[in-house]
């Protein structure tokens, strides 16, 4: 058997080529730069003696020819010799040394063909600089084994084709990809159904935002959208076909899928199936070749007008707005802005007169996650009759939204009544921006509160930060008794913290008064009194008192905090209500337990 050195060993045909070699038994060299691995694992390779030369350095040098001369070969494969020069120079090095050289060449050598078929007695007749160079090659070889006696053979491989190759079929394609386009140079793209009475579906892109303008205006997901277009524009075939022939058994075309930029239309074209479960047919407009699509993939163009719509519809108002009015019917209540950045809440209380207070900075931020996050669950119309508003319920709404900018005009949201015939509960909704009527979540209802107190600040008061401490107590009204504190540490913190920044979980809208009276003729009592004593900077002399009262259980989970300075009552945090529980239940006559009255 034959020592066979094949120079380019590790590409598509030597992946094939080494392992056949090897079961044949000859003894198999290698020569690559070690870069790529084989195409496809075999055991013939722990066989095969790996030699590592970087064939255009070591041409550079002179020195490739006699480095293969070296290996001592029988027989030498030249798979990547491209020029003249670099054959002279390996040829010369071998030339009476080897039984055989084989240098592969190609069929670009024929250029425009004069006969088909064509054999290798046909003249060489390359018209661009591969085939040409190749050629030239060819020519001078077949000189020294005339000349010379140099033992060569030129073999012509056509088209190269395996795993991880697609071929240049007869119809001249190679490239799977459908699409030239990028997602980044895409402006517009658009969808025509002809299945669908023609329908037309075009988004565009403006800035960082798309839009559809047809058939309905409204806004685009970007994020959806630029995954649709990843999609799409790097989509492959697996496979060509003539469009003629395909097309055969198909059904009219059906979709019509186009991407455009600037000065550039690419157009898709797609046919559906006469038999259900059968692929489409996809052709680009202007070429020859068709391809085979999954139906799946291709359904999904025509659900572009749900999956891609933007549902998140008061993300663009989220950040920047500078005041809120929530209606229903002659309630309202309203958050806006001051000139220094602060909050109000505005409200007419039950005598008819504006109140105003502090907005709580939390419950803003609360407005505006969910003025960012809040999704639309389906459409139901894009253009509703007066019937139709009438019958969601949105002439009357439940709620009515309006959020401005500044002096700018208000964009208003109406939520409307509950479907009869959905599954879940859902409201119908519309935005006066655009007529279309969508659904969304019920608790949109809780979350657009009309009680002022659900956005007023929470905190009844705040001490001084400099203060120092003279005393603190705390109180049984009923009996006289003060707690011990001391013993207790950790309620003496929790009620020193309290103090100092009095924080309620949530505002009552009873103004303090003792008894407590609630609107079904009961009261509520205040048992413990909570003081303290102290003085406030560190040069001031002057002593200075604050006091609250706290309730017994109401309902068995709510314990009040009286502000009679204030006039305001909330209810405390759990944990702490839970160290207040310790000291009640010590006192000898605690009193019954209230039921809890109706939420405010």
């Amino acid at each position: 058997m034959s020592r066979i050195i094949i120079i380019g060993g590790s590409g598509h045909v030597g992946s094939y080529l080494v392992p056949t070699l090897v079961t044949m038994g000859h003894e198999v060299v290698n020569v690559s730069r070690g870069i790529s691995a084989p195409y496809r694992a075999h055991s013939a390779w722990e066989q095969v003696e790996s030699v590592t030369l970087d064939r255009t350095a070591e041409e550079a040098k002179g020195e490739f020819g006699t480095k293969i001369a070296a290996l001592q070969p029988d027989i030498v494969v030249d798979m990547i010799s491209f020029d003249l020069p670099s054959m002279q120079q390996l040829v010369e090095a071998l030339h009476g040394k080897i039984d055989h050289y084989l240098f592969c060449s190609t069929i670009w050598v024929y250029g425009s063909f004069t006969a088909i078929p064509s054999t290798e007695a046909d003249l060489p007749n390359p018209i661009e600089p591969y085939g040409r160079n190749k050629a030239e090659m060819e020519a001078w070889l077949g000189e020294q084994a005339r000349r010379r006696g140099f033992p060569a053979t030129s073999f012509r491989p056509g088209h190269i084709v395996g795993e991880g190759w697609l071929p240049i079929n007869p119809l001249g394609n190679l490239n799977p990809e459908v699409f030239s386009l990028r997602p980044e140079e895409i402006r517009a793209f658009q969808i025509q159904d002809r299945l669908s009475n023609n329908t037309r579906v075009r988004v565009e892109r403006g800035g960082q935002s798309w839009e559809f303008v047809s058939p309905v205006q409204t806004s685009a997901n970007p994020e959806a959208v630029l995954a649709f277009l990843e999609q799409w524009s790097f989509l492959q075939t697996e496979s060509f076909m003539d469009a003629t022939t395909g097309l055969q058994s198909q059904a009219q075309e059906s979709l019509r899928f186009t991407l455009e930029a600037f000065g550039k239309r690419e157009i898709l074209l797609l046919t559906a199936p006469v038999n259900p479960g059968d692929p489409y047919i996809g052709q680009r407009e202007g070429f020859a070749t068709a391809f085979a699509l999954d139906a799946n993939l291709v359904n999904s163009l025509r659900a572009v007008q749900g999956d891609l719509r933007e549902r998140r519809l008061l993300r663009p108002h989220s950040q920047e707005w500078s005041s809120i009015e929530i209606q229903f019917g002659e309630l309202n209540v309203s958050l806006q802005q001051l000139e220094n950045g602060a909050w109000q809440v505005l409200h007419t209380d039950a005598q008819g007169d504006l109140r105003s207070y502090p907005a709580d900075l939390a419950a803003i931020e609360q407005l505006r996650q969910l003025m960012l996050t809040m999704e639309a669950q389906g459409f139901v119309t894009d253009a509703p009759s007066a019937a139709d508003l009438e019958r969601f319920g949105l002439n009357d709404p439940q709620r009515l939204i309006l959020i401005r900018k500044d002096n700018q005009q208000a964009v208003t949201l109406a939520i409307g009544g509950m479907p009869p015939d959905q599954d879940r509960a859902l409201l119908y909704a519309q935005l006066d921006s655009n007529a279309s009527v969508f659904l969304v979540r019920p608790d949109l209802l809780a979350a657009f509160s009309l009680d002022p107190f659900h956005y007023r600040d929470r905190t009844l008061f705040t001490l001084p930060a400099d203060l120092t401490i003279d005393t603190i107590s705390l109180t049984d009204r009923r009996q006289g008794n003060l707690v011990d504190l001391d013993a207790r540490p950790d309620l003496q913190a929790a009620l020193l913290n309290l103090l100092q920044q009095a924080r309620v979980q949530r505002l009552w809208k009873y103004p303090f008064a003792d008894p407590l009276p609630l609107d079904d003729g009961r009261s509520i009592d205040w048992p413990l009194e909570l003081s303290i004593t102290y003085t406030a900077g560190l040069e001031s002399a002057e002593q200075r008192s604050k006091s609250v009262f706290l309730s017994s259980r109401i309902g068995g989970r709510t314990l009040l905090l009286g502000d009679p300075q204030s006039g305001l009552v909330g209810s405390l945090p759990e944990a702490l209500a839970f160290l207040i529980d310790e000291v009640l239940v010590e006192f000898p006559a605690p009193p019954p337990p209230m039921s809890l009255p109706p939420e405010p």
